[in-house]
């Protein structure tokens, strides 16, 4: 199925002005607008996610991707509270006619990493009362305890030896790199910096420590120890709200999450599904690179996708 893309923006009430793509099916039968969230150190336009959002576009789906703050061309600095804040304001949008794209009445919610947790925390908030109608969410590969695992800890030393760490080398920590490529002198850390360029290069265009922070690597860690619990804000949703049907999908090799441990992941599932949550597990990576098992990968996600989405349309929202 052809579609269209449109770049645009969403302009948030504080001025910031956050980088977003539509992408629109050209047809009379589309089956839902999905509104996707990115994950941490991305953008929403990196080939991973293009592929991805694209294959959703081709399956009938209108999609509505956009930069969280302090990615991509947004200005202003990271933080898990104003990423939520931003998603927030983009949905009210949407339910009041007021975005470039005019009013969607009911939207599905779908997110990676990063994005997933955003998501989790704006449900437990109870914000989608007073938003676009959400009928359905789905997640790949959320963060679990983050501020627990060994590699947030061993950022949060790199940053306390020095602020002048480049801000790419967090990435690398947090990817599985762990305390084990740690050393407080500079000299040693920069023996890693092409290595995290490359990784940083297949993921896209240009994310650094200044463009997410504004100001040092320590205030980028403290942001990352501070991103909430996915199963945590789930089951506060589930508790304060009519939580919209849920699926999580954990990735098998996922190490950021802290869940390539069997115990682990066996236990983040069962929190996930304490909150309602439909939990699958597939083998995929959680960084995909983008060569032809990777697309594949991506593509049996989009079909994944689909699928959940259509049996949710199928289902009364009463039926939640």
């Amino acid at each position: 199925m052809q579609f269209s893309r449109k770049q645009f923006e969403f302009t948030l009430a504080d001025g910031t002005k956050l980088s977003a793509t539509r992408l629109n099916p050209i047809t009379q039968e589309k089956q839902s607008t999905i509104v996707f969230i990115h994950g941490l150190t991305a953008a929403h336009d990196i080939p991973q996610y293009r592929h991805f959002l694209s294959a959703l576009a081709e399956k009938g789906h209108e999609v509505i991707a956009f930069d969280q703050p302090g990615h991509g061309n947004a200005e202003k600095p990271f933080s898990a509270e104003r990423s939520v804040n931003a998603l927030s304001e983009v949905l009210a949008q949407l339910e009041k006619g007021s975005s470039p794209l005019g009013k969607r009445h009911e939207v599905f919610l779908a997110g990676h990493s990063l994005g997933g947790a955003i998501i989790a925390s704006h449900l437990a908030a109870g914000r989608q009362k007073h938003s676009a109608e959400v009928r359905g969410v789905l997640v790949f590969a959320p963060p679990w305890r983050l501020k627990e695992l060994t590699h947030v800890r061993a950022a949060e030393a790199a940053a306390r030896a020095s602020a002048m760490i480049p801000g790419s080398y967090v990435w690398n920590l947090v990817a599985g790199a762990g305390a084990a490529a740690l050393h407080p002198r500079m000299s040693t850390l920069r023996e890693r910096v092409d290595a995290v360029a490359d990784v940083l290069k297949h993921r896209g265009k240009g994310i650094t420590v200044d463009k997410m922070t504004h100001s040092s690597l320590e205030a980028l860690v403290k942001s990352i120890s501070e991103i909430p619990d996915t199963a945590e804000m789930l089951q506060k949703a589930a508790r304060t709200s009519n939580l919209p049907a849920t699926t999580v999908v954990l990735g098998t090799l996922d190490r950021i999450v802290g869940t390539a441990d069997a115990k682990r992941r066996k236990a983040f599932a069962a929190e996930l599904r304490a909150a309602g949550a439909e939990v699958l597990e597939k083998p995929f990576p959680h960084v995909f690179k983008m060569d032809e098992e990777g697309k594949r990968q991506i593509g049996a996600l989009a079909e994944i996708a689909d699928e959940k989405i259509r049996k949710m349309l199928s289902t009364s929202p009463r039926d939640y």
